[in-house]
């Protein structure tokens, strides 16, 4: 790390020679302070993304999802045509489940590996953070409290410890846009070359986890960040070495699954990106502002922040190069996601480790500069929040509310720990804003949620696992199934039937949901039961009986012939069927 840092510092020093860094070097800038700063935040961060990852089930349906794909693919050795249930699955690229695979094939197929690659990709989204602070020259310092501001947003948190594919995405679009700018920067051509070289395989890659969406926020981040450097020439010459490298990456996997599923491309391109982009009636409509409106949520508790950092962005003018890059970086990709008529929190989390960058300088800038006020009032108002928060439980315990509480009476302890993590909050955040120390104070503030956030992992409803996480259900009721059964379930607890009984040879009833397209082929038109046949398919002979997995609604509101037995624990169902009646 030390050398690429120096490499990369002295390239900078070389391009603008006379400049002033943005902050001076803090008295531990360097040597045994600074290795002590860098423990404690890789330690923050394993405590709060690796050591818990195992404690709480997987959740429907993204989690089993992306947990059976990469299963299946280590059971057939097929790592080409991803497959959900033994059905063509074409809604994303392979690379997210490879890494899954990986992650599977090292660790077991359990909870813990299922999320490995997420939060690791967390972790080195951070890790790319530190460093390119730490080469603008705004020292190792900020870029420490840049790197430790992006690890806790709550967006990132929250998506960075589920089995979902935002993270590796954001891993990928973050080291793209960081080579883009070392190469920027670089004055050598070799060197530029390198870096423009990474920023198309990182591109590829990135291609690789969500499609076209790859190519959209490094150009977004890019081309506005040239023009405003006066650079519109580089618009024409910069791009053909990444667009080089990216299809490089690409194509091997690009030609081998167009040899296999000629169709491949025209569902993924068209039905995928095209016309879910502008479709009429989208997944997930929201209006324009809604990402805005979302926002301070997604980076809280650092939105609280944010004032104090455009106070001293305000008198700063914004000069420096990277804090124009990350501001290019964060405002147009968030915008093109803003245009998109379907939207999901998760979809500007490639937004955030710039956002983190401009409140990291922002916040030690203003800091730096002897003013509190702002910071003060908002580190108050965090303590203020946290305060209210853990008054509202402790009131909820002492006059239980049905309507308002999601714990039941067992679950006291649970309800308790919040109070006492969000005191905890409440008292630091509170000595933050009484103090003047500038080191003191940001210690205090970013130790402030750290409890909070832990907690988080043993603290889930018995509730919400009880609509959430089937996989005790199915587990327990999997050793009831007679031997040589059919399986069929809902679309709704399709993937974890498949991940928990270790199958890939279940039957849909009457709704296909994300498999939809890949139930037209002639290999798994079948898989999908309508009523009649389902009810054909319990009265064979030879079928040595039929088990049937499903949400409690569906089943209640489904007009299915009487079962042997059935069961029904909260949220889902299993009924039995006797081949032999």
């Amino acid at each position: 790390m030390k050398a690429v840092l120096d490499t990369l510092t002295n390239q900078d020093n070389r391009r603008e020679q006379g400049s002033k860094t943005l902050h001076p070097p803090l008295p531990d800038e360097t040597g045994l302070g600074m290795r002590k700063w860098i423990f404690a935040v890789l330690a923050v961060y394993v405590l709060l993304f690796i050591v818990p990852l195992g404690v709480r089930p997987l959740v429907i349906p993204d989690e089993t999802r992306y947990a059976e794909i990469p299963r299946e693919m280590i059971e057939t050795g097929d790592w080409v045509v991803p497959r959900l249930n033994g059905i063509r699955y074409f809604e994303k690229p392979v690379m997210g489940y490879w890494l899954s695979a990986v992650s599977i094939v090292l660790f077991g197929e359990n909870e813990f590996a299922a999320r490995l690659p997420a939060a690791l990709s967390v972790g080195l989204t951070s890790l790319i953070v530190f460093l390119l602070v730490a080469c603008r020259g705004a020292g190792k310092q900020v870029a420490l409290i840049a790197s430790f501001i992006y690890l806790t947003f709550a967006e990132v948190f929250g998506v960075g410890t589920f089995n979902v594919l935002d993270s590796q995405l954001t891993l990928f679009l973050t080291a793209a846009c960081a080579s883009f700018l070392c190469a920027f920067l670089s004055s050598e051509a070799k060197t530029r070359f390198l870096w423009l070289s990474f920023t198309g395989i990182f591109c590829g890659l990135a291609f690789l986890t969500k499609g076209f969406l790859a190519f959209a926020v490094p150009t977004l981040a890019a081309a506005p960040f040239l023009l405003l450097q006066r650079k519109a020439r580089s618009l024409f010459s910069m791009p053909w070495i990444p667009i080089l490298f990216a299809a490089f990456t690409c194509l091997p996997w690009a030609v081998l699954i167009a040899q296999r599923e000629p169709t491949f491309w025209h569902y993924f391109f068209w039905v995928e990106h095209v016309r879910r982009f502008f479709s009429d009636n989208p997944q997930h409509p929201q209006p324009f502002w809604y990402f805005a409106a979302l926002l301070p949520l997604l980076s809280f508790p650092w939105s609280l922040f944010a004032p104090a950092a455009v106070a001293w962005y305000r008198k700063t003018k914004g000069r420096d190069i990277l804090i124009r890059f990350s501001l290019c970086w964060f405002v147009f990709p968030f915008l093109f996601f803003s245009a998109s008529k379907g939207k999901l929190a998760t979809y500007v989390l490639p937004c955030l480790p710039p956002l983190a960058i401009l409140i990291a300088n922002g916040l030690n800038g203003y800091l730096e500069g002897g003013r509190r006020r702002l910071f003060s009032f908002f580190a108050l108002s965090s303590s203020a929040l946290a305060a209210a928060g853990a008054v509202v439980v402790i009131i909820l315990v002492l006059f239980p509310f049905s309507k308002l509480t999601l714990f039941g009476p067992s679950e006291l302890w649970k309800q308790l720990l919040i109070a006492f993590t969000l005191t905890t909050w409440a008292i630091l955040a509170f000595l933050a804003g009484r103090l003047k120390e500038r080191k003191t104070v940001l210690v205090l503030i970013a130790a402030a949620p750290l409890l909070a956030y832990f907690s988080t992992h043993f603290i889930l409803p018995e509730g919400i696992e009880a609509r959430k996480a089937p996989g005790a259900f199915i587990e327990r009721h999997g050793i009831e199934i007679p031997e040589g059964a059919v399986v069929v379930s809902d679309e709704a607890l399709a993937a974890s039937v498949c991940w928990y009984l270790k199958r890939s040879d279940v039957h849909l009833l009457l709704d296909g949901g994300e498999l939809e397209h890949g139930l037209t082929y002639p290999d798994s038109v079948q898989r999908l039961l309508n009523l009649d046949g389902f009810k054909s398919l319990t009265l064979k002979s030879d079928a040595g009986g039929v088990v049937l997995f499903a949400d409690s609604r569906f089943y209640a509101r489904t007009a299915l012939p009487p079962p042997k037995e059935v069961k029904t624990e909260g949220r889902f169902t299993i009924a039995i069927y006797n081949s032999t009646k």
